[in-house]
């Protein structure tokens, strides 16, 4: 039987994941299920994924790509940062990625919890420019990152913790 649940929790600290190819049938994946995963480099969400909890890939500093099935009809990737299909969330920023400098969709309203999170400050971004539209930033968005931000006159709400540093 297919593997449909990846309860919270499930792989929080699982150090020696380098690379998740998850697979199709998987539809739920929990709060926290991958935080901290320190070696994670790389994820391939399937086209029957249909819920991503908060958090899942959290403090995941080295990820370089996140790869989204082509047929799904809830996620996509747009250079390697996963974004919900329409592309108006930004779920999680590739925080591995060596880029100094990461211009937001213009499509993007919201950034989610935990979208740009490392620990350690464990970043290469040094700036970071939301474009016009955004409206929303969610909880810890921004945690251990220290980049200089522009952030939009349409921003209207900007959640508990969003730029906490260590």
């Amino acid at each position: 039987f297919p593997i449909q649940n990846i309860e919270s929790y499930a792989f929080t600290g699982a150090y020696s994941i380098s690379s998740l190819n998850l697979p199709e049938g998987l539809e739920l994946i929990g709060n926290y299920a991958f935080q901290s995963c320190d070696d994670l480099q790389y994820v391939y969400i399937p086209s029957t994924v249909t819920e991503l909890g908060l958090h899942v890939f959290s403090d995941d500093s080295k990820i370089t790509n996140f790869e989204v099935s082509s047929d799904s009809k809830y996620f996509c990737s747009i250079d390697g940062n996963l974004y919900n299909k329409d592309a108006t969330t930004l779920i999680r920023y590739s925080s591995g990625k060596k880029d100094e400098t990461f211009t937001l969709p213009s499509s993007v309203k919201r950034i989610e919890e935990s979208a740009f999170s490392v620990s350690n400050d464990y970043s290469y971004l040094k700036q970071i420019d939301l474009t016009e539209g955004v409206e929303y930033i969610g909880a810890d968005a921004f945690n251990g990152i220290s980049a200089d931000l522009y952030l939009p006159a349409s921003l209207n709400s900007v959640d508990i913790k969003a730029f906490m540093t260590y």
